[in-house]
């Protein structure tokens, strides 16, 4: 499980047990263009929740100096759109991991 850096040293986090990566502006630079793309290609949808629709409605970003992207207003929340860039990344990269096998 990826988290935000600002959670990673959460009493509640901490009390689930579960192992989390801490994530933070870096990895949401580079996830913010995957997801960008696969919305605008109709490969990404959510549920319709109204939270993250708003959010998905809301949040601009802005390009980085390293390429990436970053939410253009501090004022406005984007949690759920920088969780979803960071599993959605994820995914991306656990799917383009060679499948290893041997040959005898």
């Amino acid at each position: 499980m990826r988290i935000g850096a600002s959670l990673a040293e959460d009493e509640a986090h901490e009390a689930t047990g579960v192992e989390a990566e801490r994530v933070g502006t870096a990895q949401t630079y580079a996830a913010l263009p995957l997801v960008r793309s696969l919305l605008r290609t109709g490969q990404l949808c959510h549920s319709g929740d109204e939270a993250m629709a708003e959010q998905f409605g809301t949040v601009r970003v802005v390009p980085t100096s390293t390429g990436g992207l970053t939410p253009a207003h501090k004022g406005v929340r984007s949690d759920l759109v920088k969780a979803t860039a960071w599993a959605v990344h994820a995914a991306a990269e656990v799917a383009a991991e060679p499948i290893g096998f041997f040959v005898y």
